[in-house]
């Protein structure tokens, strides 16, 4: 996926949670989904969650954001490290429980218990009209 594909899904946010802005973390994304193996569908998927989850600082992803002390949540004083680290775990997330992003309910289901079912249908608006 490339970097303006994935700046035209970030940027329609309003207000965003980037500290180190877009650019820099498509430039992230791209790196994470490449060292993950991604493929262009999941590093898709990686950008949108990104988008829909839209966490502050240290919690850009969701992940761990029930518990301060998550270890994905480590460096969140360090707003480039955060964001890639989070990356990470999502992409890690993403590669075992979603091979080609073919079964997102199921996938989402285990990303957001909660409220898994507004954030699938987030997410299904946006992968595609992307």
């Amino acid at each position: 996926m490339t970097l303006a594909a994935m700046l035209a899904i970030l940027t329609p946010i309003h207000n965003p949670a980037s500290v180190i802005g877009w650019d820099k973390e498509a430039e992230i994304f791209q790196r994470v989904a490449q060292d993950y193996h991604l493929d262009e569908r999941q590093t898709k998927l990686l950008v949108v969650l990104r988008r829909c989850e839209n966490g502050p600082q240290g919690c850009e992803f969701g992940v761990g954001s029930d518990d301060a002390n998550h270890p994905a949540r480590r460096v969140s004083s360090d707003p480039e490290a955060s964001v890639e680290l989070q990356a990470m775990y999502a992409a890690g997330s993403i590669g075992r429980r979603c091979p080609a992003a073919t079964d997102l309910e199921a996938f989402m289901r285990r990303w957001n218990p909660g409220g898994w079912r507004q954030e699938l249908s987030n997410i299904n608006k946006i992968m595609e009209a992307k």
